[in-house]
Parts: C-alpha cells; structure tokens; sequence
C-alpha cells in the first residue's frame, strides 16, 4: 500500500466515525503507513503506540520526528483513539475513548474534537518556539493527556517536574508554549 493510499484510507476511516482527523505535520501525514486495522505510524519498529512509559522515555532523547494515530483497545469499554507525534520541540501523547459500550457517542465525539483543536495549535505554537528561538537548545515539550491516566505535561530538561493540570493539560501545555514566545517577542 503506498504512503498516499494509507494517509487516504486513514482520514476515510476517521470520517466513517464522523471523527476529526488530528492535524499532523503534513510531511508526517505523507510518510504514514498502514499497521493495522485501524492504526497508521509513521515509525518502522513494530512497538505498541499505548506504550506511553516508552513514548515519554524516547521524548527525552532525541527520537526523529513520527506520527502514530489511530484507534486501539480490548473489550467493550477499553477503546481509545490514539494520535502520538513527536517534532524537535514537541512530544504530544493522547488517548481519547472511543467506541466503548457505555459511553455516550455524541459526548465522546464532541471531547475528540475538542481535543483535536489543541493538536493543531500546539503543533503550530510549538513550531512558532522553535522558530523565534524562544525554546533552549534541544528543549522539547513533552504532553500526555489521557482519559485513562492522569493527564500531565513536563519540559525534556525537568524529566522530575510533571505538571498535572487534568483536563486542563492541554491548555496549561500550550500556554508554556506561549510564555516563551512572549518572553521573547517582549526583548
């Protein structure tokens, strides 16, 4: 199946769901490949992308950039979409429910778009960062939100420092994106 084929089937199958597609960095979105049924990665090993301990881990170190998205789970109430990226400046983890038994469909959709608005601007923030030089050298921000776990996000040079803002994550993560460009954009 070729890159283009895979990057197709995969925002066809988010629309089947009447789901947004997280917007990935398009030279990511290009480069996907199919992995199973229902997930695309951009990564060649065969690692699970709901290994988040290994996800953080490589987050500190300066793993290329990849994007992993799709939908993963067992049973009838333990279903996630998933969507992993990681860029120079930013590590970005997220487990949304989804297709579980008991959970309202419309309020699940609703709590996906919602979160995938976030992808997009910390994508952009981020990039912003970097290019203004508002991060140190080899800085990168590292955020996991979840509705399995608790939720959190750290710098890469604070590995000890975990701020958990709870459904707030995103926010609080984006908002440490915006404080560095202002420190900068103010000099």
């Amino acid at each position: 199946m070729s890159q283009l084929v895979a990057a197709e089937e995969l925002k066809e199958f988010f629309q089947t769901e009447n789901l947004p597609v997280p917007p990935l960095p398009a030279a990511l979105m290009r480069t996907l490949v199919k992995t199973g049924p229902h997930s695309w990665s951009t990564r060649s090993d065969d690692s699970s992308p709901e290994d988040i301990d290994l996800r953080i881990q490589e987050a500190r170190s300066n793993i290329a950039d990849y994007a992993e998205i799709g939908f993963s789970g067992h049973g009838i109430n333990s279903w996630v979409m998933h969507c992993n990226v990681a860029t120079p400046s930013l590590a970005l983890f997220l487990q949304c429910r989804w297709g579980n038994a008991y959970d309202d469909a419309e309020r699940a959709r609703l709590r996906i778009e919602g979160v995938t608005s976030f992808v997009g601007q910390l994508l952009d923030e981020a990039a912003r960062a970097a290019d203004l030089d508002a991060l140190p050298a080899n800085e990168r921000l590292i955020v996991f939100f979840s509705d399995h776990a608790p939720s959190r996000w750290q710098w890469r040079s604070e590995p000890d420092t975990w701020e958990q803002d709870g459904d707030f994550t995103l926010l609080g993560a984006l908002e440490a994106l915006s404080e560095g460009i202002d420190a900068v954009s103010t000099n």
